[in-house]
């Protein structure tokens, strides 16, 4: 008899990276031979460990309407307590994302949109979504990627240093604060990974198996389906690059998934007017996010006042929304209004205290008005939350101030990670001070000359790729106490310059090999300082 494919590759890959420690197991859901570079421990550490930075940066809990996460979760459980992997730490919850997608980590924790939830019909619809990303855990579909991933990059010999991720309005037109970048985490790269065929094709089959033993009717698990195959035909470019990004539609899929549903029992629990009932609120609330997009397309455009006067009539509609009062509070902040825009930002956070964008846009306001401490401590609200660029930025310079040089340097050199931004550009030029506060003189080369009167003569060299101002020699000689020596003028990269002190050598036996100089201030001259 052949041996399975899986088999092969664990026996071969086991040879091949001894020094790992690799095996081979079962897959819970299908049962096939499989390598394992992910332990379940590792994979329960991993979720928990990204469940919240993934859940801000995709827009953060759905705090508006708390009572949609409690029922989500309900659903998901019943449908968790007759997986393959029952005993898994299982959270399901709602997301403040107008995108219609949903996701899962590994270990358990799953995530949905409130625009998807728009657009089910039932509750055996939203059943079909979760049971489909229960298998998708279940069956270590998303584990299975990191773990490609991994073996690719160790045949490759390749060294992973990260991704940016950047939340533009966009994709989450709810994240209205600007872009905030933070460093490649597991989670938002399997948000936005693309399941393959196979997986795709386990979580339908596995997933109707889950409905029928909780009780669903699998039949709307097809027509669920079959409604994704003709907004996929249509082109709607939210569920383009929401749903369908990472779960792609066929209508291979819709004939195989009818396929099986003639080998289930008939029949379940379909539960529309309990759904309906359950989000009635969210779709009334349809007409506030409708006139806060209008505000966000004037704000786009630079109408500050349309964007605040759109703002205001949304709060009016749902004033629990924390939404509103941020578009507000940019829109200010745009007006050149930062005193009312810091009083708006905080009914934001009053509504919603755990979204990393509105502490992040506070320190900002704190920042620029001189509030250093009570700017710091936003920061690290909204860093703790989600590490970003942004954050990371202000706190480093803050910590270089109060003499943390630690604290600093690790803050700086995740920040300037992202150069291309103005945060990681922020964090570099902080970075060179830092490293010139640090040890000026690995900046600075020098080299003495006596002249015929006796004075010393000091040559200077930029050893950077930028200018150094504000550069301070420390000369001693035996026999005279350190003298400090200011040199007036700007070094530009790489160029060498001269300064004729007022020191004399007043010793004729000593010659320049006995005179020390130390740079002991050195500061980067680049624009805007």
């Amino acid at each position: 008899m052949m041996k399975p494919v899986h088999a092969i590759f664990c026996s071969v890959f086991l040879i091949f990276s001894t020094h790992l420690i690799i095996g081979c197991a079962v897959n819970p859901v299908t049962g096939q031979s499989e390598l394992h570079l992910i332990t379940e421990s590792g994979e329960i550490q991993m979720g928990e460990k990204e469940y919240g930075p993934t859940q801000q940066s995709q827009g953060g809990k759905y705090a508006t309407m708390p009572e949609l996460s409690i029922y989500v979760n309900e659903v998901g459980r019943k449908l968790a307590a007759v997986s393959d992997r029952p005993n898994l730490p299982y959270e399901f919850v709602v997301l403040n994302n107008p995108e219609p997608n949903a996701w899962a980590l590994p270990g358990g924790k799953v995530a949905l949109n409130r625009g998807l939830l728009e657009m089910l019909e039932n509750e055996a619809e939203l059943a079909a979504v979760l049971a489909h990303e229960i298998v998708h855990v279940a069956a270590r579909h998303s584990a299975q990627n990191i773990e490609r991933q991994t073996i690719g990059n160790l045949a490759a010999q390749v060294a992973v240093v990260g991704l940016a991720v950047s939340l533009d309005d966009t994709k989450n037109r709810d994240l209205i604060l600007g872009a905030a970048h933070t460093a490649a985490s597991v989670g938002t790269q399997i948000v936005y990974s693309r399941y393959g065929r196979e997986a795709e094709s386990e979580a339908d089959r596995y997933g109707m198996q889950y409905m029928v033993a909780a009780g669903y009717d699998p039949k709307s698990a097809v027509t669920l389906q079959k409604k994704f195959l003709q907004l996929a035909q249509g082109n709607n470019r939210s569920w383009v690059e929401g749903l369908f990004a990472s779960h792609p539609p066929s209508q291979k899929r819709v004939l195989d998934n009818r396929q099986i549903l003639l080998e289930l029992p008939k029949g379940g629990y379909v539960g529309k007017q309990q759904y309906q009932a359950k989000i009635a609120p969210l779709k009334k609330a349809n007409k506030a996010y409708a006139i806060y997009d209008e505000g966000l397309a004037a704000l786009g455009k630079g109408d500050t006042r349309g964007a605040i006067n759109e703002a205001r009539k949304a709060q009016t509609q749902l004033p629990r929304e924390s939404l509103f009062y941020a578009l507000e509070a940019k829109a200010l902040y745009r007006q050149k209004k930062p005193r009312q825009a810091l009083q708006i930002i905080d009914q934001a956070i009053q509504r919603n205290p755990d979204y990393f964008a509105y502490h992040l846009f506070k320190g900002q306001l704190l920042e620029e008005g001189g509030r250093l401490k009570a700017a710091e401590q936003a920061y690290l609200r909204s860093y703790r939350l989600l590490p970003t660029a942004e954050a990371m930025a202000p706190l480093g310079i803050m910590a270089m101030k109060a003499g943390d040089k630690l604290a600093a340097s690790q803050y700086l050199t995740k920040a300037a990670l992202f150069e291309n931004t103005e945060a990681g550009k922020r964090a570099n030029k902080a970075l060179r001070e830092l490293g010139m506060r640090s040890n000026p003189g690995r900046y600075v080369r020098t080299r003495v000359d006596i002249q015929l009167d006796r004075r010393i003569k000091v040559i200077l060299q930029n050893n950077n790729m930028f200018a150094l101002a504000n550069i301070v020699l420390e000369i001693s000689y035996p026999g005279i106490q350190p003298r400090r020596v200011t040199v007036p003028q700007t070094l530009a990269p790489g160029a060498r310059d001269e300064v004729l002190t007022n020191i004399r050598m007043t010793r004729v036996e000593l010659g320049r090999d006995h005179v020390n100089v130390r740079v002991v201030e050195a500061r980067p001259a680049l624009p805007g300082r």
